[in-house]
């Protein structure tokens, strides 16, 4: 977890932005002190407000990148999901198939052991 200021500095966004971005609901921190109401934030928001900077490069909105976000929220979720369920059931051979089973992994590069 890193403070605020460090965020800030690791991010290269100002304070300020850093609490509008709360304060609108885009970028919440990952958790906020209770006793002090210092905010902290995860090395996984440094990769949201990557996004958030590209985004905001390429001439959106911050509604509009904020409903990008929830989407890609949404389709991780889900992707997870899937992920789960699909380490649970066993896989089934298909016989007959047209297309050919590879036995052997695929190499993308050459001179590389696999």
């Amino acid at each position: 977890m890193f403070k605020i200021s460090e965020f800030s500095k690791l991010s290269r966004i100002p304070l300020q932005t850093l609490r509008y971005y709360d304060q609108i609901g885009l970028l919440k921190p990952a958790k906020i002190d209770e006793s002090s109401g210092y905010r902290y934030y995860s090395a996984e928001q440094l990769l949201k407000i990557n996004r958030i900077v590209i985004f905001k490069e390429l001439g959106f909105t911050l509604q509009q990148i904020s409903a990008i976000s929830c989407s890609l929220t949404i389709k991780k979720r889900d992707t997870q999901q899937v992920t789960k369920t699909t380490k649970t059931e066993k896989s089934v051979p298909i016989k007959n198939s047209p297309i050919p089973l590879r036995t052997r992994p695929i190499r993308l590069f050459r001179n590389v052991a696999v």
